[in-house]
């Protein structure tokens, strides 16, 4: 093998420095993640922007973690199109064509194509809202229970 990998150096921060300025560091050197130093040099953690970010300005919702309505409203999801269909299954306790394959690669097969942003997709007990789509798969979907159970398209 003659093809070297990229690799970049690893940001390396001691454990006594600031969030606030080991974030301005990480944007500086568009990095996600540093090693945190103890006082002898050795490992003491990993700290990623995200970690960094939820301490300086709270909880940072990503589009894996989920977006749960208050009580007595229905439950919503904000999720990647790249979620598997298992893990929606379980979260709302149902069962959905598609076993192992994403939340996207299934809306695309219910359809036939790849679902257009804004189309409302309604399988078995479940709703799913395309929120972000490109040209080649579906990004963002809201999940939320169904009214009716059949399957349905709403949308352009």
């Amino acid at each position: 093998m003659t093809d070297r990998l990229p690799l970049r150096p690893v940001l390396a921060i001691p454990a006594s420095r600031r969030c606030a300025d080991v974030l301005f560091e990480m944007q500086r050197e568009r990095r996600h993640l540093a090693v945190v130093l103890d006082e002898f040099g050795g490992t003491a953690g990993i700290v990623t922007l995200d970690d960094l970010l939820g301490e300086l300005v709270g909880e940072i919702f990503d589009e894996r973690d989920g977006v749960t309505a208050d009580a007595g409203e229905t439950e919503l999801l904000d999720v990647d199109g790249a979620l598997g269909v298992q893990e929606i299954a379980d979260r709302f306790g149902v069962t959905l064509p598609g076993g192992r394959e994403t939340l996207g690669g299934m809306l695309t097969t219910a359809l036939g194509r790849i679902p257009r942003i804004g189309e409302r997709v309604v399988l078995g007990q479940l709703e799913f809202d395309v929120v972000q789509a490109s040209a080649t798969r579906v990004e963002r979907v809201i999940v939320r229970r169904a009214e009716a159970v059949s399957v349905t398209v709403i949308g352009s």
